[in-house]
C-alpha cells in the first residue's frame, strides 16, 4: 500500500514532465516545417539575385540571403534528405532539435531558442566590447556606464566623428580590424583584413558608416 501511494503521488510530477516533453517536442516539429519554408523561399530568392547577378542595390535581407543561404542549404542538406520514413524521421528531428545551435540553421530554431541565443551574443558581445561601451557611455553622458540609450544614437555617431575620442584616425590597427569585422551583412575575413593598408581599414569603415 504505502508503495502504491508513492506511486500515486509520482505520477503527477511524471505526467507534467512528459507533457513538457511533448510539447518541447511539437514545437520543434512545428519550427522544422516552419523553416523549411523559409530556407526554400531564401533559395528561390538567392537564385533570382544569381540569374540577376545585382549587386549594388541590394537590400540587407537580399545580402545575407545571397551570402548565407548556400552555406545554410549545404549544411541542413543531411537532415532534409533524410531517408527515413516517419515516424523515425522524426526522431532525427528531434534529436537535432537539442543541438540547434550545432545541428541547425536560424531558420529552424524556435523562438525561444532564437531569444537565448541572442540573448548570449548580446552579453558575449558586451563582454568582449567592454571599454568600447564605456567609452561610449562617457561620451555619450548615459547613466550607469551600461551604453547610450536608444535615444542617443546621434551622440553615437558624434562619439565616432571627427576629433572625438573614438575616431576612425585616432584608432588602433587592431581595433579598425576588429570593427571592420563587425561590418555586416558582408563582414570580410580576417585575413583580408590583416592585408588590408590601415587607410584601406579606414576608408571600409566610412563607407559603412555612411551607407547606415
Amino acid at each position: 500500500p504505502v508503495q502504491n501511494e508513492t506511486l500515486a503521488e509520482a505520477a503527477p510530477g511524471n505526467a507534467t514532465g512528459n507533457a513538457t516533453l511533448d510539447d518541447g517536442f511539437r514545437a520543434s516539429i512545428r519550427a522544422y516545417f516552419s523553416g523549411v519554408k523559409e530556407l526554400w523561399a531564401d533559395f528561390k530568392l538567392w537564385r533570382k539575385l544569381r540569374q540577376t547577378n545585382e549587386t549594388g542595390t541590394l537590400t540587407w535581407h537580399e545580402r545575407r540571403v545571397r551570402r548565407q543561404t548556400p552555406k545554410n542549404a549545404l549544411r541542413m542538406l543531411p537532415l532534409l534528405a533524410n531517408p527515413l520514413p516517419p515516424p523515425f524521421g522524426l526522431v532525427l528531428i528531434g534529436v537535432a532539435s537539442k543541438m540547434p545551435r550545432t545541428l541547425l540553421t536560424p531558420q529552424f530554431w524556435t523562438e525561444g531558442q532564437a531569444m537565448r541565443f541572442a540573448r548570449a551574443d548580446g552579453a558575449d558581445a558586451r563582454r568582449r566590447h567592454a571599454k568600447l561601451l564605456a567609452e561610449l557611455a562617457a561620451t555619450t553622458g548615459a547613466p550607469g556606464g551600461e551604453g547610450p540609450a536608444d535615444l542617443d544614437l546621434g551622440a553615437v555617431g558624434d562619439a565616432f566623428g571627427a576629433g572625438s575620442a573614438l575616431a576612425l584616425e585616432k584608432l588602433k590597427r587592431r581595433h579598425l580590424v576588429r570593427l571592420a569585422r563587425c561590418v555586416r551583412p558582408d563582414a570580410p575575413s580576417r585575413l583580408a583584413l590583416r592585408l588590408k593598408r590601415t587607410s584601406a581599414l579606414r576608408a571600409t569603415l566610412s563607407q559603412a558608416a555612411a551607407a547606415m
